[in-house]
Parts: C-alpha cells; sequence; structure tokens
C-alpha cells in the first residue's frame, strides 16, 4: 500500500526488488544503493522530469496528470 512504502520505503524496496527477481546484495545495502533507488524513485524526482513536466500523451493530455501531491489521503 501507498501508506506503507510512504512509511518505511526502505523496508518495502527489499521485497519488492524479490519480487522482480533483482534481490539487493549485502554489498549493494552497504554501499548506498538502496538510498539510491529511493532518491531515483522518489515522487519529487520523477514528477519534475521533463517529461513528465512538458510531454503529451497522443491523446494531448500532459503528462503531469499522472502527478498529484504524492502525499497520503489526496
Amino acid at each position: 500500500m501507498y501508506e506503507e512504502i510512504k512509511e518505511k520505503p526502505k523496508n518495502q524496496l527489499k521485497p519488492l526488488a524479490e519480487f522482480l527477481e533483482c534481490p539487493l546484495s549485502i554489498e549493494e545495502e552497504n554501499c548506498g544503493v538502496v538510498d539510491e533507488i529511493l532518491r531515483i524513485c522518489s515522487f519529487e524526482n520523477l514528477s519534475n522530469l521533463k517529461v513528465n513536466t512538458n510531454g503529451k500523451l497522443c491523446t494531448g493530455e500532459g503528462n503531469k496528470m499522472f502527478f498529484r501531491k504524492g502525499e497520503i489521503g489526496d
């Protein structure tokens, strides 16, 4: 659930990586790979990518319509 990911993202990333058959090694966990994945996949980063702020669907609607506030209960 989104609430669980927002509350403890590191705890949710490991099972997700395993589900995708890309488990994280102990070395990756210790050298900051988890933090980098969380930074790259953060709402703030994804919502500010050029493709998401300026891009459009073939129907003419802007890609930014897929991003709201990134808050629980919005």
